[in-house]
């Protein structure tokens, strides 16, 4: 007989749970059209339910209509739609994952203290192009093969000061591997360890689970 076993971290994390409860509320007490800038969270059940409720998805703050209720996603947006929202006379409601506002602060930080911020995650993903649109001249690395290709390619680069950040849902390996190149090749760097502790739970369920199941299904 076959077993099913579940992992015991299975579900939605905090911030994700905290940006669909929102959602609702706003669609409940709102009175005003709903919209979000991209679909709120990575889950096509809740996108769609949340459409059905009458929360419309739209890709750019430019499209939003005046007088709107706008829900920012929980992998938040760049600072310059906010000012378009403003603009718009748009009620924001932020359901930014307070983890993410955390990295949007820190690359903040290094831009206005002349430090280069350095951003470890996949350049396409709508976490990282938040968090580029929180500072300025940000350099995104996939992995420690990319940054030591880059710091490779000009010495000069070792010297300068660089805050380094990680996308929340990177793993704790590709964090190792990157602080040990920095701690070797770099003399003024700063690193900051923002991956989501609910990732690296999930990250060490899934290989813990792949050890003793014949298959495995990732909902």
């Amino acid at each position: 007989m076959k077993k099913l076993y579940i992992s015991e971290s299975a579900g939605f994390c905090f911030g994700v749970s905290r940006s669909v409860k929102l959602a609702e509320e706003t669609l409940k007490n709102s009175g005003k059209p709903c919209f979000s800038l991209g679909e709120l969270i990575h889950n096509d059940s809740v996108v769609n339910e949340l459409r059905h409720k009458g929360l419309y998805v739209v890709s750019s703050a430019a499209e939003i209509p005046t007088n709107s209720s706008v829900i920012i996603r929980s992998h938040g947006v760049p600072k310059s739609d906010y000012k378009i929202l403003s603009e718009k006379c748009a009620e924001i409601i932020d359901a930014t994952c307070p983890k993410v506002k955390r990295i949007h602060k820190l690359v903040a930080e290094a831009t206005e203290n002349g430090r280069t911020p350095v951003i470890i995650g996949a350049k396409d993903h709508p976490e990282v192009i938040a968090i580029c649109g929180w500072c300025d001249g940000a350099e995104v690395f996939a992995n420690a093969e990319e940054l030591k290709c880059w710091l490779d390619k000009d010495a000069d680069k070792r010297q300068k000061p660089m805050t380094v950040v990680f996308q929340t849902t990177q793993t704790q390996h590709n964090l190792e591997e990157i602080k040990k190149i920095l701690k070797k090749e770099c003399t003024n760097c700063e690193v900051f360890d923002t991956i989501c502790s609910a990732t690296s739970i999930r990250q060490f369920d899934a290989a813990a689970l792949s050890q003793k199941c014949g298959a495995m299904v990732v909902i």
